[in-house]
């Protein structure tokens, strides 16, 4: 949607990006899984890319297993077509 109103927003449509926060799970999906379509195009909107050409994922989640000794997570896919992503993590660490 907001490349096709690229023009009108007055945007470069080649430098469109995601921003995922709180488990980050949309940004991070529409980073690994953006060739996915989850439904038949309906205009010509949906005949566009919808890979962003970067992402920003703060505190994501799932991306390891804790049950499986923080394995990699397989549902997660990079590929050398997955856009640069910056990650921002944080661990508390309580001193007592």
């Amino acid at each position: 949607m907001v490349r096709t109103h690229a023009d009108e927003w007055h945007i470069d449509p080649n430098r469109i990006g995601v921003l995922g926060f709180r488990g980050g799970t949309p940004g991070r999906g529409l980073s690994t899984h953006f060739h996915q379509r989850l439904y038949d195009p309906i205009d010509a909107s949906d005949k566009l890319s919808c890979r962003p050409d970067f992402a920003v994922i703060v505190y994501p989640g799932y991306l390891a297993l804790s049950e499986q000794n923080y394995a990699p997570n397989p549902d997660i896919h990079p590929t050398e077509q997955t856009p640069p992503t910056f990650i921002v993590q944080a661990k508390t660490i309580r001193f007592t």
